[in-house]
């Protein structure tokens, strides 16, 4: 399983950076920006799923009865179909609001272009939920194998139609590609684990309507979380689509935000390994969720010291100099990044908990936070007040409020320390990667040696992370398991 991560974590962080630097040479400014909001609005679409995936993954997780297990798998085929006829009107709906933007209009790339994109949000989400459901029988590996390859398949199709002089329209491909390669393994593998089970499947008899009754109360409150997880991580790109009409700002910031997606991408295999752990009680407890949180903090405070050490000349040599975004833009971003990383285990351990509604509502409070601060700020200050904005809502909302609830949820009153915990290494690993990397860049580290730089920064701090990690090990165990208890 842990192999097929890192495959995943690898194949989609390659395929986004080289996708960086093709755009950069085939695409104009205020194109790349309108299309780059679109296509995360669209990445963000297959977690809408009416709340049932993710529940129905955690009741064949904890189902050992071969036929329940078979009807609970027949009943997420049927609730895929259904969802698919909802998504071709959500999708297009959505595309519709980011092509109304000031910003989407002035990139002149037309209402039909961003209805293809919507259409293949809809199979996205179809497809979304057909790799997610091989969770619930087992198969993580050979999801995250999947997921991988949807990467790949991504950047040679959008390498070929850059190629080929299909400019932005090599988008819209790529999506329908990454859509029906994935849909059609994991339909092969569920096929393979319940023989007979059809491709799509448009039952809807009474007992499926029965059981949908019955668990929509469980289910409605991961439906609101997804709903709310997929505005807030949206919301930044839709308002500086709307804020910041001169395409060329509008760019630079939805390039910070991309780099800090790709890079969220990589990090979070932590919780999302975490989660199913828990629902199947295999994770039971504080240990499991210190470990990943230490951990998961050193690399995400490594994360945001190499955004603002050695981000802006990679990016000034990989895609553009005048694609580079201001340093408060860098950092108010890259502080927004760290906050969420670090956070986001206990959040996933809550997940795998059920405590659906506790992250729903830190979620809500965050979202209408981010409402109000970020437009207001974006309104006043442009992008550094929208920055700004999504930052203090990010602390208002979900960064101590949601340690807190961990602890609650354990029964024991740690979550501060856990927080406190967190935060330093946090902090230890931004300010070791950041002023390592930052100053071999101002020493003359630029151009291709950048990259050798946020390497080298990166390293560093890695190297104190485990030297720490050492000396606060078990003295008697072997030397990997003493920086693994240490962390």
């Amino acid at each position: 399983m842990l192999s097929g991560r890192v495959f995943a974590a690898a194949a989609s962080a390659t395929s986004a950076v080289v996708v960086l630097r093709l755009v950069g040479r085939h695409l104009p400014r205020d194109e790349y920006g309108a299309l780059m909001v679109a296509l995360t609005v669209l990445g963000y679409m297959p977690m809408l799923d009416g709340g049932f995936r993710m529940f129905l993954n955690r009741e064949l997780l904890r189902t050992s009865d071969t036929a329940r297990r078979r009807w609970l798998a027949g009943f997420g085929q049927g609730l895929t179909t259904r969802l698919f006829s909802w998504a071709l009107l959500a999708g297009p709906v959505l595309m519709l609001a980011c092509w109304l933007g000031p910003a989407g209009r002035k990139a002149g790339l037309g209402l039909g272009f961003f209805m293809s994109l919507g259409l293949g949000g809809a199979l996205t989400l179809s497809a979304g939920m057909q790799v997610q459901a091989l969770v619930g029988v087992g198969k993580q590996g050979p999801m995250s194998v999947i997921q991988g390859v949807g990467s790949l398949v991504h950047l040679g199709v959008v390498a070929a139609g850059l190629w080929l002089g299909w400019g932005e329209w090599a988008f819209p491909a790529a999506v329908l590609a990454v859509a029906f390669i994935p849909w059609l393994a994991a339909n092969a593998l569920l096929r393979a684990g319940f023989p007979g089970m059809p491709w799509v499947d448009l039952e809807w008899g009474p007992e499926r309507r029965a059981y949908w009754r019955e668990h929509w109360p469980e289910a409605w409150p991961v439906c609101r979380m997804q709903v709310l997880i997929v505005v807030l991580l949206a919301m930044d790109g839709l308002m500086a689509n709307w804020l910041l009409p001169e395409g060329g700002e509008l760019t630079v910031f939805v390039l910070v935000l991309r780099v800090l997606g790709i890079a969220r991408g990589v990090l979070t295999s932590f919780g999302e390994a975490l989660w199913p752990q828990v629902a199947q009680g295999k994770a039971h407890g504080p240990d499991a969720t210190r470990i990943v949180s230490a951990a998961n903090a050193w690399l995400y405070g490594i994360g945001g010291g190499l955004m603002l050490g050695a981000a802006p000349a990679v990016l000034a040599w990989h895609v553009a100099p005048e694609w580079v975004a201001p340093p408060v833009w860098i950092g108010l971003l890259a502080a927004r990044f760290v906050v969420v990383g670090v956070s986001s285990p206990v959040a996933y351990h809550l997940m795998g908990s059920g405590q659906f509604k506790t992250l729903a509502r830190r979620v809500g409070l965050e979202v209408g936070a981010a409402a109000l601060m970020g437009g207001l700020g974006g309104w006043l200050a442009g992008g550094t007040g929208l920055a700004a904005g999504m930052l203090a809502s990010t602390a208002v909302g979900t960064s101590l409020p949601l340690f807190l609830d961990h602890g609650r949820h354990q029964g024991h009153h740690d979550g501060l320390g856990l927080f406190l915990g967190a935060w330093a290494r946090a902090l230890a690993g931004a300010v070791i990667a950041g002023v390592a990397s930052h100053a071999l860049v101002r020493s003359g580290w630029t151009g291709a040696s950048s990259l050798a730089a946020a390497g080298i920064g990166a390293t560093a701090s890695l190297a104190a992370m485990a030297s720490w990690a050492w000396f606060r090990g078990r003295r008697d165990a072997s030397w990997a398991r003493r920086v693994w208890s240490g962390l």
